[in-house]
């Protein structure tokens, strides 16, 4: 399992070198006032080619194979042991998602360091980091909180079937999520549907930081659904794991 998760983050670097080298040659010629190490919270434009959306999005998938069967291992391992002691479930649980979080957390911020650097090393003539409020104020919680209620979302499907089909499920719905967006603006309706669509709330290309006319997504919304999901999925995971036969 180390050794698997080794491999992941090898090939997440490499990605990330990608995705950096790749976005910052295109966003940051459309986009110069967005800090460089925060290109990807701005995402592609809809009319993007398929294989820029997919270098776009493999980050993320990379991040949920990287927690893939978190929860459900420790259950079935080690993590039986501490709750037939009578161990309090909902502490474990916080404890379990928590370190699930902070792994999401880590790894993000290592994307942006990796933006970073790329951005030193092909020399840009523009500052390479600072802060701007009214840009990232909002976009850049939401793109966390985003990841992380995705990733947790996709450990509560474990609960009911395995660590892979619940990957699959979790980033078909992010597909879907984040290809539909096209037809919707298209048809310049969907304004209740966009929200069903959390995946699409990681992109400030697709939020009112962006769009003030037409199809857009409210930030303050859009953090208020992500914050009640992830108090609630916490409930969830009890909830199951109460039910579960763990001998």
């Amino acid at each position: 399992m180390r050794q698997e998760k080794i491999s992941i983050f090898m090939f997440m670097m490499l990605i990330s070198i990608i995705q950096s080298i790749q976005l910052i040659s295109t966003t940051h010629e459309a986009y110069p006032n967005w800090p460089i190490p925060f290109q990807l919270l701005i995402s592609i434009p809809t009319e993007s080619s398929m294989s820029f959306l997919i270098i776009w999005y493999i980050g993320f998938v990379t991040v949920s194979f990287f927690v893939k069967g978190s929860i459900k291992d420790n259950i079935e391992g080690y993590g039986k042991y501490i709750l037939v002691r009578n161990y309090n479930k909902f502490k474990f649980i916080l404890r379990s998602l928590s370190s699930v979080s902070l792994w999401v957390l880590g790894l993000t911020i290592f994307q942006f360091l990796i933006f970073y650097l790329v951005s030193i090393f092909i020399n840009l003539k523009t500052p390479y980091f600072y802060w701007d409020n009214t840009l990232l104020g909002k976009a850049l919680p939401l793109y966390i909180l985003t990841i992380i209620c995705l990733v947790l979302l996709q450990i509560v499907l474990e609960l009911y079937f395995s660590p892979v089909t619940a990957l699959l499920v979790i980033n078909c719905y992010v597909t879907l999520s984040i290809t539909s967006w096209s037809y919707l603006s298209f048809i310049n309706k969907g304004n209740v549907i966009i929200y069903f669509g959390i995946p699409n709330y990681m992109m400030a290309l697709r939020t009112d930081t962006f769009v003030k006319g037409g199809l857009g997504i409210n930030q303050d919304i859009a953090l208020l659904i992500i914050g009640l999901m992830i108090c609630i999925i916490p409930l969830m995971i009890l909830r199951k794991i109460k039910k579960m036969d763990i001998y």
